[in-house]
């Protein structure tokens, strides 16, 4: 290993204790069990979400209770933000519990291999809708947590080594930013979708799906600014058409999504500020009782 690289290891290595340490408000020091987790504690995550996403399924099965309660509490506050786009969750968890329980997201098992085949060993987090697993756009969807990524807590060498190198945005190096980042797919497919049976005003629904569309395709290019996985991402809508393409170029937009919690705003990029005028045209406030008329 040359010297640059040992430095850079150091550097990495340096920084990771430091945002594990941050984190030690909920990890023993093995980085897992806090004090005061009992065997109820993941229920009372999942019952603390459930009170704000009332239509959704919550099952934190195989999560610790301070990852489980951390992820609650940054789902809940995301749905305070966004609720119209929370509205459109079904589910939110790792799909390990009863399988009548997790339910079905387009007519697939939540719980079956169809499902959880998506967990790979690169994948965080994954929110899924219809357009996945090949029956078109819907505004329906869940978010599918992989459960194996938190074994060794909210931060990991791994996250802090692609905020470092710029995989993910400045900032964004706990896998909560991962969690942002789906909830960004979550608000990005509701306005793809018009908020199809979720908003109070269908009738000026359309402008919105379509502006949407506008965006992503007309700011492709800059997206590409917003990280390394979105510059992959644009590269490899090049290659693709219809909902698929669509889907590679809403990555930017989750990823500045996650941006504009993680990164200090004077360090966001063009595509960031951009997304945060967008979503301040199209929710205002998270509600689209304005739709129509912005």
């Amino acid at each position: 290993m040359s010297i640059e690289a040992s430095v850079r290891e150091f550097h990495l290595r340096v920084k990771y204790q430091g945002r594990r340490a941050k984190f030690n408000d909920i990890h023993d020091e093995h980085g897992r069990f806090g004090s005061g987790d009992g065997p109820d504690s993941v229920a009372r995550a999942e019952s603390s979400l459930h009170e704000k996403l009332p239509g959704a399924v919550v099952d934190f099965t195989g999560l610790q209770p301070p990852i489980a309660r951390a992820i609650a509490d940054r789902v809940s506050g995301l749905a305070e933000k966004y609720p119209e786009a929370a509205s459109t969750l079904r589910f939110v968890g790792t799909g390990l519990g009863d399988a009548k329980k997790c339910g079905n997201i387009a007519g697939f098992s939540i719980a079956g291999p169809d499902i959880q085949s998506l967990k790979d060993e690169n994948t965080i987090a994954v929110t899924i809708n219809s357009t996945d697993v090949g029956v078109g756009m819907h505004a329906d969807q869940a978010m599918l947590i992989n459960e194996k990524q938190f074994q060794d807590g909210l931060v990991s060498a791994a996250s802090v080594r692609d905020e470092q190198v710029g995989w993910v945005p400045p900032g964004c190096d706990s896998n909560l930013s991962r969690i942002d980042h789906e909830y960004g797919h979550v608000v990005c497919n509701y306005l793809l979708d018009d908020g199809k049976g979720h908003t109070p005003s269908a009738s000026s629904t359309k402008d919105v799906g379509k502006m949407t569309v506008d965006f992503l395709e007309r700011n492709a290019n800059l997206g590409m600014q917003v990280s390394g996985y979105a510059r992959s991402s644009v590269n490899q809508a090049g290659y693709e058409e219809g909902p698929t393409r669509l889907a590679y170029l809403g990555e930017p937009f989750a990823e500045a999504f996650s941006s504009r919690i993680g990164t200090p705003k004077s360090a966001w990029s063009e595509y960031t500020i951009k997304t945060d005028r967008l979503l301040g045209r199209v929710l205002p406030g998270g509600s689209s009782r304005k739709w129509g008329t912005a």
